[in-house]
């Protein structure tokens, strides 16, 4: 045999044994690129459901956000409407505490003699003018509150806002509006 064909098969054989560890090298290289393929196939199907929990839970967030704004700016409008029945029945309620008492009505007929306290004493004179004293009513009826003062608003009893419960002109009383503090 001659030398030529025998070189020529061993290069043929050598270069087929570097083509199949070549071959299988990349086949090697192919089942990573498959694994990581399928990895990152799995990693945007978790961000996309990620993705659409976070949006379902803005969407809840910004729901939650919203009724929690209507219910404040309906507290909000609630106390502004009771601050303003409340400031109108301060200023009624000052305005009856600064309103002058009630004049007791006039006596059209003079009272009767006052009796005598001792037997020597002269009994009253009749040409003397009779002073106007108004008797003390046995129960005191209730006033009339003025326009704009509901009782609904204060839990304290009516007796409070009672005008003979007042004190007279010039006197300064403890508590401004009769109330506890």
């Amino acid at each position: 045999m001659s030398f030529v064909p025998v070189f020529l098969n061993l290069l043929l054989a050598a270069l087929l044994i570097t083509a199949l560890a070549v071959g299988f090298r990349l086949e090697r290289r192919l089942k990573d690129l498959r694994k990581s393929h399928q990895s990152f196939t799995l990693a945007v199907q978790e961000l996309n459901s990620a993705s659409a929990r976070a949006q379902t839970g803005l969407t809840q967030l910004r729901m939650a956000a919203q009724e929690a704004g209507d219910l404040l700016g309906n507290r909000i409008h609630q106390a502004r409407e009771l601050t303003e029945q409340l400031d109108t029945k301060m200023a009624a309620a000052i305005e009856l505490a600064r309103a002058p008492l009630l004049a007791p009505e006039p006596i059209t007929a003079p009272p009767p003699a006052p009796r005598a306290r001792y037997l020597g004493e002269p009994a009253a004179d009749p040409s003397r003018p009779v002073r106007a004293i108004a008797p003390e009513p046995a129960a005191r009826p209730r006033s009339r509150k003025p326009a704009g003062l509901d009782d609904d608003l204060f839990d304290e009893p009516p007796s409070s806002l009672d005008p003979e419960a007042r004190p007279m002109p010039g006197l300064k009383p403890d508590k401004p509006f009769g109330g506890r503090r």
